[in-house]
């Protein structure tokens, strides 16, 4: 399925209204784009304990499992604002692996469009992360 990253990129924008992010004033937005051409968002979630924090597109992911569980996802996209101004971000290396999981568990590429050096980029999750661990012991 072809998307449109811009598009995909604004929508997630827009989720950053999502987020609750009171303690680093960086709300994180993601949208999934799934093969049914419907989307879904999340935004990030704080915490004063800063280990319980959950990022965007882990909150994502687990949404979407536990809502839509078997519904292939086609891309992501996730962008940030720091103090309400947009600000480049990459999906950090948790979430890098849940992606890659996600990807290999629907036997299909999934797409991350993000904001990097003021340019969107548009790369596979397995792209973002070449060794990740995929459960063979």
């Amino acid at each position: 399925m072809n998307y449109d990253k811009d598009s995909l990129y604004s929508e997630a924008i827009t989720a950053c209204d999502l987020a609750y992010a009171p303690y680093s004033n960086v709300a994180v937005g993601a949208v999934a784009l799934l093969e049914s051409g419907e989307l879904v968002s999340a935004g990030n979630y704080e915490n004063c304990s800063s280990p319980v924090c959950i990022c965007a597109e882990h909150s994502l992911i687990c949404t979407l499992n536990n809502i839509k569980n078997g519904v292939k996802i086609v891309a992501i996209s996730v962008a940030a604002k720091y103090n309400k101004q947009l600000i480049d971000i990459a999906p950090c290396g948790k979430c890098r692996q849940v992606l890659t999981e996600c990807s290999n568990r629907q036997k299909s590429p999934i797409m991350v469009c993000f904001s990097h050096e003021g340019k969107l980029l548009s790369v596979s999750a397995g792209e973002l992360m070449p060794y990740a661990f995929d459960g063979n012991l």
